[in-house]
């Protein structure tokens, strides 16, 4: 009987994509010195789990985008498990999807980020309404999400640079 070969997964394989999803975390709650700017940044956090739910799956685990979320939640201030719920949702479109948005091109991949972003955003809306037990304005959730969408393929790009850079699976 002949043994199968090992198959040897580098280490920053397995932490690339949590550790690109921090620092998108750290990138959302940067502060911009313009008026108002701040409450409608792009969700780079909803950007790099889709990408990495697309692209790298395995090496992107649900505790990891849960703690990336509670991370988010703790720093921001929002109410704890708001990020992380609207982060897993995006993760989990994404999981539903995966033979559509996995061999397609990109603007099929954009479309997709699209609808998992606003999935995302009306998660997060709805938990922080809930939360506070007020109805909170759709607006500026609204404008985050299409600087989100537009944002997109610049992030997605640098993203796919790290991606090919790691090593493929024998």
């Amino acid at each position: 009987m002949i043994a199968a070969p090992v198959r040897r997964v580098h280490w920053y394989t397995q932490i690339a994509p949590v550790a690109t999803v921090i620092a998108a975390v750290l990138l959302d709650l940067l502060w911009i010195p313009v008026p108002g700017f701040n409450a409608v940044a792009p969700a780079f956090a909803v950007m790099a789990v889709y990408c990495w739910a697309v692209w790298r799956p395995e090496y992107l685990p649900y505790t990891g985008v849960f703690v990336a979320g509670l991370l988010e939640d703790l720093v921001r201030g929002t109410p704890l498990g708001a990020g992380a719920l609207a982060l897993l949702a995006a993760q989990g479109f994404v999981w539903a999807q995966q033979r559509l948005l996995r061999s397609r091109s990109f603007e099929v991949m954009w479309l997709g980020f699209a609808v998992a972003a606003l999935l995302a955003a009306v998660i997060s809306w709805a938990a922080v309404a809930f939360s506070y037990r007020a109805v909170l304005s759709p607006w500026p959730g609204a404008m985050q999400y299409v600087l989100t969408v537009a944002a997109f393929p610049a992030l997605a790009l640098l993203l796919m640079r790290i991606e090919r850079g790691m090593p493929r699976p024998a």
